[in-house]
């Protein structure tokens, strides 16, 4: 078992952690946020530099620039220089849970708005499961995500990990649109700067916490209430968003996923194709029916790997068919 990390692991040790060494598990770098209409002109930059914003420069200093088409982002000729061939010896198909703040205990955590809910927390005879690592918006941390790890190393079941795409308010835009690998001169490589910004945010959370998992999953969908800000009408101006984060996953050698239903990916970013694996949502339906949307239309290109209903107050998640060996590329045991 090998993997290959560049600039962001060599900064491991240094300014990239250190952007979250004063972050305990109840606080966020940004534990609120302007809930407004999206962003047209960025306010005045503060003169007081961020630390997040430090740590994205000089990453992008030191990373390549890609010669491939990041519309490719899932071609093999783009694979991942990770290798991961594990065979857990589970067999097709195998059940599963994804959770994050919401199995958080009743009132746990900085935000308002996305306290937990004390949700019940996977079945144990699940086989793995998927845990969020932020709060809900981006720049914020799953309060309990230590916990919820610490768990899933008790149980011994394989784990993954996703992280909420967001839209930055006015704020956000004017403190990290300027650091990053894109034209900071246009409003779409600003927007690119900060989903390229909220990649670091969640890498770093993965090198602090030492969760050595081989890819993250991007879950883009409407957002319906505070403290997130809601998504531009302007579709384009969103897959910026999104395929900024996707860059900074993959230009440090993580596999990227998506999880979202073809309607919700198209309500957000209109036709934007990855081509990168997915992970297919069926909502209050049944397993006959994520397993039926394993079979069905695409999101974004890419092949389907796990569906997911809920279920008895549950999100429940299964292999899609055939796909129960892909299971090493995505998941780990800690």
């Amino acid at each position: 078992m090998r993997r290959t990390r560049r600039a962001v692991t060599s900064l491991a040790a240094g300014a990239l952690l250190l952007t979250l060494a004063s972050c305990g598990q109840d606080s966020s770098t940004e534990p609120e946020m302007a809930v407004s209409s999206p962003a047209g002109e960025p306010t005045a930059r503060s003169t007081e530099r961020d630390p997040l914003a430090d740590a994205v420069e000089d990453l992008a200093k030191n990373l390549p620039v890609p010669t491939v088409d990041e519309s490719q982002l899932g071609a093999p000729t783009d694979a991942p220089t990770i290798d991961y061939e594990v065979d857990y010896g589970l067999t097709d198909p195998t059940y599963g849970a994804d959770i994050s703040w919401p199995q958080c205990g009743k009132g746990v955590g900085p935000i308002k708005e996305r306290q937990g809910l004390g949700m019940p927390m996977p079945l144990p005879e699940w086989k793995f499961v998927v845990i969020g690592l932020t709060n809900g918006p981006a720049m914020t941390r799953n309060p309990c995500l230590a916990e919820q790890l610490a768990w899933a190393k008790q149980t011994d079941v394989l784990v993954s990990t996703y992280a909420v795409a967001t839209y930055p308010s006015a704020e956000q835009l004017a403190k990290y649109g300027d650091q990053g690998p894109y034209d900071s001169s246009t409003q779409e490589g600003k927007l690119s700067n900060w989903g390229y910004a909220q990649g670091i945010f969640n890498l770093t959370t993965l090198y602090e916490l030492q969760i050595p998992v081989p890819g993250v999953w991007i879950d883009v969908e409407p957002v319906p209430s505070p403290p997130l800000v809601a998504w531009s009408k302007d579709t384009d101006a969103n897959a910026a968003v999104v395929r900024g984060i996707a860059r900074a996953y993959r230009e440090n050698d993580y596999r990227v996923g998506v999880y979202s239903t073809p309607n919700l990916w198209r309500t957000v970013v209109g036709n934007l194709r990855l081509g990168v694996p997915e992970w297919r949502a069926a909502g209050q339906t049944s397993e006959q029916e994520a397993v039926k949307r394993c079979r069905g239309e695409s999101i974004q290109g890419g092949e389907a790997v796990l569906g997911q209903w809920v279920e008895d107050r549950r999100d429940r998640n299964v292999t899609c068919p055939f796909q129960v060996g892909q299971l090493s590329h995505w998941f780990v045991q800690l």
